[in-house]
């Protein structure tokens, strides 16, 4: 196995310091039990969708499907919490299939568009006077294009939005292997720089999740350290694209771990195996110690994504008797306990949506989108992407004091890069 020159660490958060805070009492509070949920309808002349991504701005993206059977990205409107059928976004030129698999708070969508069966291109969607283009991200130059942009990051501080995914890389003759990659993009969604984080070699590795922290980047995926190992990792980037380090997240036992998803305090969850032939089980990475999430299922589960709530959404598989198949459900998984997302609803909601198959985003305030079957009429279904609001607190009567408005990250942003200049004057690493 060939290592990059760059060494293995580990993330040390910055010490907590205490502090003396004045309390308010509150009034008392009613906390609905149940989640209402939202039929994301496809795309005019379509019968399937899925929601792959969801921001915090108010979109939810993924892909449905025409009668045609070619599958097309997809944008939908979320931010009122209504049901409105998808909009297409577009192809590249010549391109008959793509997924759109992230979304920022900016509206730029991170995807594929591809050739089915031939060339795979990672590509970013921006809107322009209300006109969604897609823009080629480029490739690592591997003799067979199969690039997918899986996830972006909101803008730093010199107005970079980062994409990561993986890229093509040529090895020898025609032969190709994947490497994580990490794409620089400025608003215009142009292309300044494409960064191979494992360009030491032929090993396999992949990037699913990105955060900028201050002038820090952090990116988590997969490193396959041979055939049989595979190991969940964090990268930290600088603003320039530089990689400072690579941090081993470790596994649960056996030899496989995959780290899917990182929110703003370098927190990750994944997949991992327990045993040399087991199920993986979903895991959450903090404080430098891989936990498992367990299962409701005899077949284990994975994490897709991680809030800063440190609240976890998921797919969790059981044995179906009497068939090699397993059955999957989406999980919600927060404060040690997982829970079976479909039972989360109402019941007139439970008797529609019949099936919630995955849990594949969460954003900040807790709502999750994913792949759910809907009954379309009293005698059929079909397969929908939904989205899904979780209970409100309500006051039962006003409290004492002055309301405050939710800050904007537009505020936050500068607490955030004096916290970490602060952190750094002490000495903390």
């Amino acid at each position: 196995m060939i290592r990059s020159h760059k060494s293995t660490t580990r993330l040390v958060p910055p010490k907590r310091r205490r502090t003396r805070l004045a309390v308010e009492l509150l009034e008392s509070r009613d906390c609905p039990s149940a989640y209402s949920i939202v039929d994301l309808l496809p795309a005019a002349g379509a019968y399937y969708s899925e929601a792959l991504g969801l921001s915090d701005s108010g979109l939810a993206v993924g892909s449905t499907t025409p009668v045609s059977g070619i599958r097309q990205a997809t944008v939908w409107p979320v931010g009122t919490g209504s049901t409105r059928a998808g909009t297409f976004l577009p192809m590249r030129a010549g391109n008959d299939y793509s997924e759109a698999l992230d979304v920022n708070n900016a509206g730029m969508i991170a995807g594929h568009s591809s050739v089915r069966g031939a060339t795979q291109n990672a590509v970013a969607w921006i809107q322009s006077g209300g006109t969604y283009g897609v823009h080629d991200l480029g490739s690592l130059g591997g003799s067979f294009t199969d690039d997918s942009a899986i996830g972006l990051s909101d803008a730093d501080a010199l107005g970079t939005t980062w994409f990561v995914g993986q890229s093509s890389y040529h090895v020898s003759g025609n032969s190709h292997t994947q490497h994580a990659t990490v794409w620089r993009l400025n608003a215009a969604a142009q292309t300044l720089s494409t960064i191979d984080l494992e360009p030491s070699g032929p090993v396999q590795s992949w990037a699913y999740d990105v955060r900028v922290v201050g002038d820090t980047i952090y990116v988590c995926g997969s490193y396959a350290q041979d055939a049989i190992n595979h190991q969940a990792r964090i990268w930290t980037l600088d603003l320039s694209g530089q990689v400072l380090s690579r941090t081993e997240l470790g596994t649960l036992g056996g030899p496989l771990s995959w780290g899917t998803s990182i929110n703003n305090y370098w927190h990750v969850v994944g997949g991992s195996t327990l045993t040399n032939d087991g199920y993986q089980f979903a895991f959450l990475y903090r404080d430098n110690t891989m936990s498992n999430l367990g299962s409701l299922g005899n077949r284990g589960s994975y994490a897709d994504a991680l809030n800063d709530n440190d609240t976890a959404v998921g797919t969790y598989f059981s044995s179906v008797k009497g068939s090699s198949f397993n059955r999957s459900d989406a999980f919600v998984w927060s404060n040690n306990t997982m829970l079976d997302l479909r039972s989360q609803l109402t019941s007139p909601d439970r008797s529609k949506w019949s099936h919630l198959y995955d849990g594949n985003d969460i954003n900040t305030a807790g709502k999750i989108v994913g792949l759910g079957r809907v009954k379309v009429s009293p005698r059929s279904s079909e397969f929908h992407g939904y989205l899904m609001v979780p209970p409100a607190l309500h006051a039962s009567t006003p409290g004492p004091g002055i309301a405050v408005a939710e800050p904007s990250q537009a505020q936050i942003q500068p607490l955030l890069i004096e916290a970490v200049h602060r952190w750094q004057a002490a000495g903390v690493d």
